[in-house]
């Protein structure tokens, strides 16, 4: 159960075919290489201005070494220095920038994923007897579309108490007798032919909680 529809998670993060501890510590460990990453990242650009100074002499043509060494021209010089650097540093840098932000997007939307995966076997831990794909379903098709928006709007990022909220919700808007016999909206309460409250002898007066709660649709 998630805030909006979302396809099925990635490879290796499904909790019906793989170990939701062991999906976690693969991602610790992909989370490690992103850092050395990102650690590595500053030390080639390090690197590379580096050799960009010891090594400019071999990067510029003949001409361009005559600009530097015999013209006047600083306008003509910096335009030199500019491309040669943009060449050899910032575009072998910003590549790597690329991969490695790319990596990051790649984390991140793994960790949601096993983040709501995780909450969703806490959920279903603590009620082992809730039908949770009916849960899921009524939250998806049949909630109210503004209560709905309150609720994920409110709880945030905070799956574990955005799905005890919906549980909350869903009762609400199923409620049960005594008995455990599902109560008529008032409209069917009392009407014979209709319910089983007409050999109980009485009127099911069960106000309509949930629109009473979020305040309809």
């Amino acid at each position: 159960m998630s805030k909006k529809k979302k396809s099925a998670p990635e490879e290796g993060l499904d909790p019906a075919k793989f170990d939701l501890v062991k999906a976690r510590e693969l991602l610790e460990k992909e989370k490690a290489r992103l850092s050395n990453a990102k650690e590595d990242l500053g030390g080639l650009r390090d690197k590379l201005e580096t050799e960009f100074k010891t090594q400019l002499h071999t990067l510029l043509t003949e001409e361009e070494r005559d600009t530097l060494d015999l013209s006047s021209d600083p306008v003509a010089q910096w335009r030199i220095l500019s491309a040669k650097h943009q060449e050899f540093v910032h575009a072998v840098v910003a590549a790597e920038e690329q991969a490695v932000d790319a990596f990051a997007e790649e984390i991140a939307a793994k960790e949601q994923s096993l983040y709501q995966l995780e909450a969703e076997a806490r959920f279903k831990a603590k009620n082992p007897d809730l039908d949770f794909d009916a849960v899921s379903e009524w939250f998806e098709e049949d909630m109210p579309t503004r209560a709905k928006k309150r609720l994920v709007e409110k709880e945030g990022d905070d799956v574990d108490a955005l799905l005890d909220k919906i549980k909350m919700a869903y009762d609400e808007a199923h409620p049960t007798g005594d008995d455990g016999v599902p109560d008529l909206p008032v409209a069917l309460s009392g009407v014979p032919g209709k319910s089983a409250d007409v050999d109980r002898n009485r009127t099911v007066e069960t106000p309509n909680r949930a629109n009473k709660l979020y305040g309809g649709r």
